[in-house]
């Protein structure tokens, strides 16, 4: 069995999404860039997640960079999964080195794509203009990422660049501050596919929190979804009949929800 997991917003979390903790909880610093804090894990997660580490393949797969997933400790010095599925798909770790033949197949698709990543990125300052950019970068060479000014989106303009990006195979995804233009071909799942049939597994349980994690949602055999993320708020977007299920918990306190259900499921099937 394979458990899938998004980081951010899933199993890691910022300070914004310490919400309801209980009195004597452990949180554990697991990221740091320069002097600033980023991410945390309560004890009890890192404790669950050891152990479901050494049961079964667990493979974090997040939209972070390869520079921004090496930033977190806890992947380095504690927990080393043998893969790891970074930049939404398009780089695949194995035992911390890029995988050669995932590589090859990315820059494949990268050459016969019909629209290249400049475009992409004239259509949005066209639609846009630059004043509500606050930063911007061309993420492992993969994908846009736009660092906007959240309390002016304009969204009837997100809806528009919506459709154009759609129409040429480019997806979009908004997530708080941060808006994501990713070729359709760079996708956590298939990613995710690829490592499973290399392993021979067959089975997999996912959690995820935006629609950078829907493809996992929708293909894995059963999921867990927090419900402070952009899935749930765009909750008429997930299909009908997947076999997920909201926590209960909110924010950090999430993370420990979703790993002692998996712990228990992994205790049924080992029975």
């Amino acid at each position: 069995m394979i458990f899938a997991a998004d980081l951010d917003g899933t199993l890691i979390f910022s300070k914004r999404l310490f919400i309801d903790i209980p009195d004597g909880t452990e949180i554990r610093l697991i990221e740091k860039k320069g002097d600033e804090e980023i991410s945390f894990m309560t004890q009890r997660s890192i404790d669950l997640l050891k152990d479901i580490n050494e049961r079964i393949t667990f493979i974090p797969v997040t939209t972070r960079t390869l520079e921004q997933y090496t930033r977190i400790s806890i992947f380095q010095n504690e927990i080393k999964p043998p893969y790891s599925i970074t930049s939404n798909g398009g780089k695949i770790l194995v035992n911390g080195k890029i995988d050669p033949d995932w590589d090859a197949y990315i820059e494949g698709c990268i050459q016969k794509h019909p629209l290249h990543a400049s475009a992409v990125y004239e259509q949005f300052i066209q639609t846009f203009g630059e004043a509500w950019i606050r930063l911007f970068r061309f993420s492992d060479e993969l994908f846009w990422t736009f660092l906007i000014d959240e309390t002016k989106i304009p969204w009837d303009k997100v809806e528009e660049y919506s459709r154009w990006a759609s129409l040429n195979h480019w997806r979009v995804s908004l997530q708080g501050r941060k808006l994501y233009v990713v070729p359709e071909f760079i996708n956590k799942w298939d990613a995710l596919e690829y490592v499973k049939n290399k392993l021979g597994e067959k089975r997999v349980i996912a959690a995820g929190d935006s629609l950078m994690d829907y493809p996992l949602i929708e293909k894995a055999d059963f999921s867990y979804i927090p419900p402070h993320g952009e899935l749930k708020a765009q909750e008429e977007k997930i299909g009908k009949g997947l076999p997920f299920k909201y926590t209960e918990k909110i924010g950090i306190m999430s993370g420990e929800e979703i790993l002692e259900n998996i712990k228990v499921m992994i205790r049924e099937e080992q029975a």
